[in-house]
């Protein structure tokens, strides 16, 4: 009686294995099983036994079907190892045992980079164990498992392998079992092919017969699933599997149970890479192709076509491929999932300028739109730029983020969304705009004027509302993906689900060995089902795996997991499990970590140790304790740790965890407290870097910058609860604001400060000077002049010499812009006297360059020689980058004022290097104008006209006029840049002028130091 297949019903003889319509695979066919079914008792060293021949077993690092493998130490050699042990039962045969010790002995004469060494073959209690080289690292399947691998690494690991495959294959040998999780990458950029155990010569006596199926059925070339004769083909098949699920994430061919499996890859093609990969190099297409041809004569004949074909057609795009720029945080852990939401929005973002991910907090919306980001930063010419809005309380600062992470400058008396549509406008770039949902009217507007003005421009945005704007389209995050039901046990099935997966790569990384087993799968999946598959959820969840076990996790969430009443009815679900979840969290946190998570809540963006431990030490929370505490912090994800270029490190809360933080300290009673404290530690920063600005200024300029936001939220507090500090506060900050340029910024806050201040208070008197400073660069001078002169009238009252000094030092300085000369020299004279008389070297070396600054102004070069190479000395030793700017650029006006034209190029290229490395924009258009004098007097006059209209060029974007300023700069003008244009004639002036215009400041700058061209 035959045998009616159960798909199509065609009858077939009674001993079938397979439907011959079809190829359905009938149940008990043959011998055809996958690895996983062949589990035979294998030796378990858990039950006592350490040592297997000269080996020490240390710990079992997996078992499959093929047997057990262990880390074990060779006492002879004094090396690791790992030992796999063979199930017993497949050696008991004597004539499969012989052919195996001759394919293996084969194997182990393999001798390649990319193949794992087979040391020895040998018996330990008549069970048959192969000794490996021990590889450090992570195999492809994990590797695959943290997210989307970027070609260029693609291309690397199938090159590494079908390197180690060729040449198993010229020595007869084929591995029959190539999967990821038998490909190792080791911490050295080496991939490491594993487990020839069921390696075959071809050519030769099989190890199974023909109906038998060895090797892993996912990545089984049809031959192979049939039981039948294997060549190297077969591994070729393998191969292109392998390369299709580093694309795609997934295997080529699926099926919810091994038959299924068999009869897609026996019957079916796989889904299109380039649907499940855009933007997949055709090459990989190409190669993916012939590797999965059913037929073995259709495919690539050897490894060595792989090779060729990679060699030629993909290695160039790796060498030659431009590097964009971008401003996208680096992240620390891996990226689990969401392949198929990365498409999604990269489709939706090729088709629409603004795309915003919306999303209860903690689903995930940041790291999806950084990780799109990142695979687009090749699209965009001017990289892709990531803004985050999470520290900016004011809307009003929402265009200064922008500007500040493009390193666009404000410009007086100019809007500064104005400014950075001006210098983006021609710019072809994505801006990512995060946290916008407490800023959603201003990123609207924002987002609405640069998509008019700037055609480049791609918008995508993180808010967990939608900005409802014009041609926006929201797309809301979903949660990560978890199985429905509980009885899904079988731990690759579980592992396909992304929430499983974060949770089980978390976890692991938390307790070294972690992984899924048959006891905990079903824990896990319930832990998942009840957090929603909620990432900030899942990897809080899973940082306790160090402390609890998965059933002990699960009962406490059933014990304290709440949905907190929300006093929106209708708030989403998701939004009220996020708080229940932060609850359950905080509820396992320590008594002392606690206190340590609510105090944070005053730092605004990130923060440093030393800051943490100032503000939030006291009887409860003892200052030695606090760097565990912290570390604690960072170990359960409730902190972030970011790395500087020094090699710091600065911390910082997630918003929402910020958020809660906040509600508990003001549940405590205890935020005024720790406000002040907080206060209380950047205003002593504030005032110790107003008293250093001049001896240690490179350092408080960069300290200052990177503490901004806690500085101005610091102020902004004192502003509301502490006249008296506030003054003081915004008085201490001015210097820093005019040097690094927030200049709009300090106007604001010291506007405010005088008009809180007490007269004739130093406070007052700083406040007036500092604003008169910054008043200066918008050209109220008449206004700023008035201030300056009355601060010093305070300070003189006060008999305070060292404000005196900085004072009159100042005065000298801007003296030279109203062509003040009686005064001039008389206040920088007095200020220098006082400074070296407070014995301040830092303050007499400032005070000194303004003196240098008032002798040229006058014209007396011979006399300001001396005093410039003083000064150049003493500032290179006292490291003041602003004064080493200044010294250089004194050189080049007297080398130019009396004639020294070389010498005055070289000094003036010197100042315009050591002010872009400064970030002061205004001198290096300075510096360059005095670049095309000193080359108008060597004659070299085109060269001059285009460098000078490169300069007015900068003048006209900051809003500063430099005519009229200084007579000897006027006549320098009139000698060199107007002389050269009467040499030339209009017509070639205009010319070299539009070509100047036309200069970008680095192309300029470039221009300008190239002293041999023209």
């Amino acid at each position: 009686m035959g045998v009616k297949c159960p798909k199509c019903q065609t009858d077939n003889p009674e001993d079938s294995k397979f439907c011959k319509e079809c190829a359905t695979p009938f149940p008990g066919a043959g011998e055809a099983v996958s690895t996983k079914t062949l589990q035979t008792p294998m030796r378990d060293f858990s039950k006592g036994t350490t040592v297997a021949g000269r080996y020490e077993v240390i710990l079992e690092l997996g078992r499959g079907g093929m047997g057990v493998v262990y880390k074990a130490k060779d006492t002879k050699l004094k090396r690791n190892v790992a030992l796999k042990f063979l199930p017993i039962e497949s050696m008991q045969d004597k004539q499969a045992k012989a052919r195996f010790l001759q394919e293996a002995q084969a194997a182990a004469a393999l001798n390649h980079p990319n193949i794992c060494i087979i040391h020895e073959i040998d018996e330990a209690e008549d069970q048959t164990f192969i000794a490996m080289e021990f590889i450090e690292g992570q195999t492809l399947k994990k590797r695959i498992g943290k997210g989307p691998l970027k070609f260029e690494e693609v291309i690397e690991i199938t090159a590494q392998v079908a390197e180690g495959l060729k040449q198993a294959h010229e020595r007869g040998i084929i591995h029959r079992d190539i999967k990821p999780a038998n490909i190792m990458l080791t911490d050295k950029d080496k991939v490491k092919i594993l487990d020839f155990g069921i390696a075959k010569l071809f050519g030769h006596c099989q190890l199974t017969h023909t109906g038998t199926t060895i090797g892993t059925m996912a990545y089984m070339s049809p031959e192979q699933a049939r039981g039948e004769e294997v060549d190297p083909r077969t591994d070729i098949w393998s191969l292109g599997a392998i390369l299709y699920e580093m694309l795609a994430g997934c295997p080529p061919f699926q099926g919810d149970h091994e038959s299924a499996r068999m009869y897609s890859i026996l019957n079916e093609e796989p889904r299109d890479i380039k649907k499940l990969c855009p933007g997949c190099p055709r090459v990989l297409v190409e190669v993916i192709a012939a590797c999965l041809q059913k037929e073995l004569e259709n495919r690539f004949a050897s490894m060595q076509e792989i090779l060729a074909i990679l060699e030629k057609k993909a290695q160039p795009k790796k060498v030659d491929k431009p590097q964009r720029k971008h401003s996208l945080p680096e992240q620390l852990t891996s990226f689990i999932g969401r392949s198929q939401e990365i498409t999604t929005i990269q489709k939706l973002l090729s088709k629409n300028r603004l795309v915003t991910l919306t999303g209860a907090g903690g689903c995930g919306k940041t790291r999806l739109a950084a990780e799109v980001a990142a695979n687009l930063i090749e699209e965009f010419e001017d990289g892709v730029w990531f803004i985050n809005l999470g520290p900016v309380t004011d809307p009003n600062f929402v265009a200064m983020e922008i500007s500040g992470v493009l390193d666009i400058k404000e410009e007086p008396n100019k809007a500064i969304i104005d400014t950075l549509v001006e210098n983006i406008k021609n710019m072809s770039l994505l801006i990512l705009l995060d946290n916008c949902e407490h800023l959603v009217q201003a990123c609207a507007e924002i987002a609405d004027k640069l998509l008019q003005s700037v055609k480049g421009i791609r918008i995508l945005a993180t808010s967990r509302e939608a900005l409802n704007t014009q041609g926006e389209v929201p797309w809301r995050v979903p949660s990560l993906s978890f199985p429905d039901k509980v009885s899904k046990t079988d731990i690759d099935e579980a592992l396909q689900y992304e929430a499983v997966k974060l949770f089980t790569e978390r976890a692991a990384s938390s307790k070294s060995g972690f992984t899924l087993n048959p006891q905990n799968t079903s824990l896990v999946i319930r832990i998942c089902q009840r957090l929603a598959g909620i990432p900030l959820a899942i990897e809080l969840a899973a940082t306790r795996i160090r402390h609890l076990g998965p059933e002990a996790i699960l009962d406490r969430l059933e014990d304290q997991f709440k949905i907190l009443t929300s006093s929106c009815r209708t708030a989403p679900e998701r939004q009220q499990t996020l708080k229940a979840t932060i609850d359950w969290s905080y509820d396992l946190l320590s008594e002392e970590e606690q206190l340590l998570f609510n105090r944070l809540s005053v730092f605004t963006g990130d923060f440093s140790l030393e800051a943490v431990e100032d503000v939030c030490e006291d009887d409860r929370l003892n200052k030695d304790d606090i760097l565990s505490l912290l570390s604690q912090l960072v170990d359960k994800s409730l902190v972030n740790t970011e790395y500087q270029e020094d090699e710091s490190v600065r911390y910082s809360c997630l918003t929402p965890l910020y958020q809660y933080s906040l509600h508990k300290l003001i549940e405590s009673g205890e935020e005024e407290k720790y406000r002040k404290r907080h206060l209380s530690y950047y205003l002593d920063m504030a005032e110790q870097a107003y008293k250093e600005q001049f001896e240690s200024q490179l350092k408080w300029l960069n300290k200052l910058e990177q503490e901004h936001d806690n500085l101005v939220a610091a102020l902004s507090w004192s502003l509301a609860n502490s006249n008296k500090k506030f003054i003081m506060f915004a008085g201490y900050m001015g210097w820093f604001w005019y040097l690094h340029g927030h200049i709009l910024l300090g106007i604001e806050y010291l506007e405010k400060a005088l008009s809180e201040g007490t007269e004739k208070s130093e406070a007052y008197a700083r406040v007036l000077v500092e604003l008169g400073r910054l008043l200066w660069m918008i050209a109220d001078i008449s206004r700023a002049l008035k201030m300056i002169k009355e601060s010093l009238s305070i300070w003189r009252q006060h008999k305070n010499l060292w404000e005196q000094a900085m004072v009159l030092s100042l005065l000298g300085r801007h003296g030279a812009y109203i062509k003040d000369d009686e005064i001039r020299l008389k206040y920088n004279e007095e200020g220098l006297q006082l400074a070296r008389q407070v014995g301040d070297p830092a303050l007499a070396n400032r005070c000194l360059a303004d003196l240098c600054q008032s002798l040229i102004c006058l014209q007396k070069f011979d006399q300001a020689k001396p005093v410039v190479e003083e000064l150049v000395i003493s500032s290179e030793k006292l490291e003041q980058p602003w004064e080493i700017v200044l010294s250089h650029h004194f050189r080049g006006d007297c080398s130019l004022g009396t004639g020294n034209f070389k010498n005055a190029e070289k000094e003036y290229a010197h100042a315009v290097t050591s002010a872009l490395k400064f970030g002061n924009t205004l001198y290096v258009a300075i510096d360059l104008q005095g670049v095309a004098f000193a080359v108008s007097g060597q004659s070299r006059w085109a060269k001059a006209i285009r460098i000078d209209a490169a300069a007015h060029k900068i003048y006209d974007q900051i809003g500063v006029k430099v005519e009229g300023a200084a007579v000897f700069w006027d006549e320098f003008i009139t000698t060199y840049i107007e002389g050269a244009k009467k040499q030339i004639g209009e017509e070639l002036t205009r010319e070299y002028e539009e070509e100047g215009k036309n200069m970008e400041l680095q192309a300029a700058v470039e221009y300008a130091l190239d002293f041999n061209k023209d």
